[in-house]
């Protein structure tokens, strides 16, 4: 699970962001026993939540799951990949459910998406 840079705000795009990956994408759809839907809810009323509480608390959600396979990247580990991103400005594209395009991760810090103010799950309507 790959997680950029976020600042304190309200809510945590680090750990909603790390949230809607293992729902989309967790295999064991029991999670291992843990109860997906309340830890939502309990990151969102730790609201707001610094960059280091979201990456501590999101850590911790991903090493009760006990897959060895999944983590959560600091900043630090996410730019080093972001010099394979092909997108050109900063951000992952994904295609929602009901086909809609949506930002699907954090924008990279200093990236041309952040300094435009796009976040993640953003819906994307147009590309000029």
């Amino acid at each position: 699970v790959g997680v950029a840079a976020a600042r304190a705000v309200s809510g945590s795009p680090v750990a909603e962001e790390v949230w809607a990956l293992l729902d989309k994408y967790f295999l064991d759809r029991t999670f291992n026993g843990v109860d997906l839907a309340a830890e939502r809810l309990r990151l969102q009323q730790m609201a707001p939540l610094s960059e280091t509480a979201a990456l501590d608390e999101s850590e911790a959600l991903v090493r009760r799951l006990g897959d060895r396979f999944s983590r959560v990247l600091k900043p630090a580990q996410t730019a080093k990949l972001g010099k394979y991103d092909v997108t050109g400005v900063g951000i992952n594209l994904v295609i929602s459910d009901s086909g809609a395009m949506l930002v699907g991760a954090v924008p990279n810090g200093g990236s041309a998406a952040e300094r435009a103010g796009i976040a993640y799950g953003d819906e994307v309507l147009e590309i000029n």
